[in-house]
């Protein structure tokens, strides 16, 4: 039987973010790498602004949320802007930063999974090198 592809996002598509549930779904290779290549062109552009200073962080944030909102249809992507930019919503800079690293290697398909347990061998009786 031929290995399916398709089984690589079985499961659910769905996250919860400061209690709100919203559905992502993989993202086209063609659409993520043209925003990858867009946000490194951009990074370029503004390392200087960076470097002076010059780049307010909620810059950084609003990219980061751009990357988000790849992963999702155009009224949820619509949705979870209007969410997150709601201060009287609780959401932090960890969990933007750490949901869109989980999307991200959902997508790539890391972290892969746990390798399987192993004996722990013999061992070594050798001396080991020490720093001095």
């Amino acid at each position: 039987m031929p290995k399916n592809f398709d089984e690589l996002y079985e499961g659910d598509r769905e996250f919860v973010l400061a209690g709100e549930t919203f559905k992502w779904s993989p993202v086209h290779w063609r659409k993520y790498g043209d925003w990858f290549d867009e946000a490194q062109r951009k990074d370029e552009e503004e390392a200087e602004a960076r470097t002076n200073g010059e780049l307010p962080l909620t810059h950084t944030f609003e990219r980061l949320i751009g990357g988000i909102v790849l992963y999702m249809e155009a009224e949820e992507a619509e949705r979870f802007q209007k969410f997150v930019h709601d201060q009287e919503h609780p959401v932090t800079a960890v969990q933007l930063n750490s949901l869109f690293t989980w999307l991200t290697e959902v997508q790539a398909n890391r972290p892969t999974d746990q390798p399987s347990p192993s004996d722990a061998g013999r061992g070594s009786d050798a001396p080991t090198l020490q720093a001095v």
